[in-house]
């Protein structure tokens, strides 16, 4: 969220990250990139970037979430004695004569008949090791990408969606684990990852383990009494198959998890960041994840976030995003991330106008009375902890001692219910009478003309009536009567005249860009 600052153990994951020492354990993913040819699932052109040890990526269904998943597991070549997961849906892979199992590409992309396969793309991965980034590409011919030992050695898992499947619904695992099996081995958590378990589901755990054949995998626990994964809930049975992954990677090894928040409720995803952050910093592995919920974006720092858009946009890859504006764009809903708090409808309209449309639609703007009354609803916004921030901007006419006198008596003397302020331009003037004072300059009032689709002449007979209104508010209805166009629609072309390019209401735009982050 806006604002969000990092805990201790976060920035130094940060830091990691950024200046990450000369020889890491294995080689850290930097980037993946897709161009040329056809491209990958109608992705082409783009370049996902790796800011942080955990990267949740998020998007609208089709976005490319899965394809870039598919391609950060595939970036990689097991070294000896490592042997790839696949759940319980699918058959491990096994290449006895080299005794390891590794993922290619034909694990994650398969065509139909009637399907256009890949051809001339080009999949670039960057990497960080031996103290410098390298780049290694795999060019898709119509039958094959090439050899995969080219890849730099990194143990790797994938969890796919299928381990949110039940137990009980798989019929290998049925057979294999409703009855005594010789065959199962045990791998009982140790007491670091049993907490984990307990802090992300708020049970007390006695024990954990998960079982295994050659094959599957599956969860017992014991809490007041024992149960296995036939009787678990869905989120108890991901989360205990998730911290299993994670214990068995070694250090400096890779995960990646699809949909990596499904069948948890609210705290337990919370809970879940923080666990991920803790083992990412202990064993300096790296998570790329994919995700839908607010609520698990909203744990990560911004750095840990990327936000794919639908293929018809020229730069698909938007790094960073606060909650608010990745939610928005996967929900098509406005989720405003900053809440701007103004006198009049005059006020707001100069504002909206001021601000470029990559900002203004993270915001909402509510005129809620005098600039006193601007103040006191800043403050009840900080006081009642309401979702995003909050910005005051009153008239210009209010003086910096009013409003600092309006800012005393609301809060007490209180810092951390202060809200931020900006008071519009106006050297005393309301918004109204301002923008007519600039519309006397020949730019501003030829940029009205264009508004109006007028002469520059008729537009200065505009500007002379409304000026002379005993009422500074009366200005949009003077020019509606002029024009026969609608009130609104007038304060809005008056206001755009001037707000798009007035330098006096910089101020106002950089306060915004930086509350937004």
């Amino acid at each position: 969220m806006p604002g969000r600052h990092l805990s201790n153990i976060e920035q130094r994951l940060l830091r990691f990250w950024d200046d990450p020492p000369e020889n890491p354990a294995r080689p850290l993913l930097r980037s993946v990139e897709i161009a040329g040819g056809n491209g990958m699932r109608g992705l082409d052109g783009v370049i996902v970037p790796f800011r942080y040890p955990i990267t949740a990526i998020c998007g609208k269904n089709g976005s490319g979430k899965s394809t870039v998943l598919a391609l950060a597991a595939l970036a990689y070549h097991s070294p000896a004695d490592w042997h790839v997961h696949w759940t319980n849906t699918r058959y491990r892979r096994s290449k006895a004569a080299e005794n390891r199992s590794y993922y290619v590409f034909p694990d994650f992309f398969c065509y139909g008949p009637n399907e256009q396969i890949p051809n001339g793309v080009g999949i670039t991965w960057r990497y960080y090791s031996n103290g410098a980034e390298t780049a290694l590409t795999f060019n898709k011919s119509v039958n094959q990408w090439g050899k995969y030992s080219r890849r730099p050695e990194r143990e790797v898992d994938y969890a796919p969606l299928s381990r949110i499947l039940p137990a009980h619904e798989l019929n290998a695992v049925r057979g294999a684990f409703s009855s005594a099996n010789p065959q199962v081995t045990r791998e009982p958590f140790d007491d670091r990852y049993r907490r984990y378990l307990c802090y992300i589901m708020g049970a007390d755990y006695q024990e954990a383990e998960i079982l295994k054949t050659d094959r599957l995998t599956f969860a017992e626990c014991r809490t007041d009494f024992s149960y296995s994964g036939f009787n678990m809930g869905g989120g108890e049975n991901c989360v205990a198959h998730l911290l299993h992954l994670l214990h068995r990677l070694p250090a400096g090894g890779l995960l990646v998890v699809e949909e990596i928040e499904s069948c948890l409720h609210p705290e337990a995803q919370i809970r879940l960041v923080e666990v991920l952050i803790k083992i990412c910093d202990q064993k300096k592995i790296q998570v790329v994840c994919s995700t839908h919920s607010e609520v698990f974006l909203d744990a990560l720092p911004r750095q840990a976030r990327i936000l794919l858009l639908k293929r018809n946009v020229a730069n698909p890859v938007i790094e960073e995003p606060s909650t608010r504006f990745a939610i928005y764009e996967m929900k098509g809903e406005v989720q405003p991330e900053l809440t701007v708090y103004c006198e009049d409808r005059s006020a707001a309209v100069l504002i909206e106008e001021a601000i470029a449309y990559a900002d203004r639609r993270r915001l909402k703007i509510l005129d809620v009375g005098s600039d006193a009354t601007v103040i006191r609803q800043g403050v009840s916004h900080r006081r009642g902890d309401f979702p995003g921030g909050c910005l005051c901007v009153p008239d210009g006419d209010a003086t910096e001692a009013q409003v600092n006198g309006w800012v005393q008596s609301e809060t007490n003397g209180n810092q951390d219910i202060s809200p931020s302020i900006e008071s519009l331009p106006g050297d005393a003037l309301p918004p109204e009478r301002w923008v007519l004072e600039q519309l006397a300059h020949e730019d501003y009032r030829n940029a009205f003309a264009g508004h109006l689709g007028c002469d520059r002449a008729e537009a200065r007979a505009h500007v002379d009536a409304m000026r002379v209104d005993l009422d500074h508010h009366d200005m949009a209805h003077t020019l509606s009567m002029r024009t026969g166009i609608g009130r609104e629609d007038c304060l809005r072309r008056i206001m755009k005249s001037v707000a798009s390019m007035h330098p006096g209401l910089d101020a106002l735009r950089e306060c915004i860009a930086e509350l937004l982050g």
